[in-house]
């Protein structure tokens, strides 16, 4: 299993949280029956395009439901040359069981299906890279993997207070612009950027710097993106997950 399941105590009792994780092709799958499923081969002889069946995972084997969907074939061929230029990176040869399963996107969850459907699964999955675009966005914007210097105790100085910026940068979000769906991070990062030295001049007094939150957090509001049929956002296809 790509996740880790981890537990929670609820009313005395221990239960498992809900978790949806990308399977490994060499993880190990049983029938409800407790019979060995060899999933690779099933998906490869599958005649449908999608997949939701009932399944036990691992040595421990966990009640789970195997999701699984057909991608394009442009998709698959991204992945296999990934896979290919992969293997020349580390001088190792291509997993055959991965360039089988190129052609599926497969999922592992412990979520019933009242909770969480297939199309809403298909969703998450695409969700979960917006995580990564955070990630892209304090390096790409913020300039965290930058500096202008040799000096180690200079670089880690600038470092430490280039996350103090964007930790503040990230909690103005939160309190305004993060909980929109329709909120924009690129067009935030820029507005954050362009108010810097108002909320910096602000702090000394207490009065001022409220004043200051409030105007930058009545401008977060318009970072929002625009709807688009052509290419949707995100926001767009979470709404559909959710109201389907």
């Amino acid at each position: 299993m790509a996740a880790r399941w981890s537990v929670f105590l609820r009313n005395g009792s221990i239960c498992p949280t809900v978790a949806v994780s990308r399977l490994k092709a060499s993880c190990k799958l049983w029938t409800e029956q407790g019979q060995a499923l060899d999933w690779v081969t099933y998906l490869q002889h599958c005649s449908q395009d999608k997949v939701d069946r009932p399944v036990l995972v691992g040595a421990a084997r966990l009640a789970c439901r195997l999701l699984a969907w057909r991608v394009p074939e442009s998709v698959a061929q991204q992945r296999r040359q990934r896979l290919q230029q992969n293997a020349v990176d580390h001088a190792r040869p291509v997993s055959p069981l991965r360039w089988q399963t190129a052609s599926w996107s497969v999922y592992i969850t412990n979520a019933p299906a009242a909770l969480l459907s297939l199309p809403q699964a298909q969703v998450l999955a695409t969700v979960c890279w917006q995580i990564e675009l955070l990630f892209k966005l304090w390096k790409s914007h913020g300039l965290l993997d930058e500096w202008r210097t040799d000096d180690s105790g200079r670089v880690l100085t600038e470092c430490f207070a280039k996350l103090l910026a964007l930790l503040i940068q990230h909690w103005c979000m939160l309190l305004t612009a993060w909980p929109l769906p329709t909120h924009s991070l690129v067009l935030a990062h820029q507005l954050l950027q362009k108010h810097a030295f108002h909320l910096a001049a602000a702090l000394p007094d207490l009065a001022l710097l409220h004043h200051a939150l409030a105007v930058i957090q009545a401008a977060l509001r318009t970072c929002k993106r625009s709807a688009s049929r052509q290419h949707p956002a995100t926001f767009q296809a979470v709404v559909r997950g959710v109201l389907a």
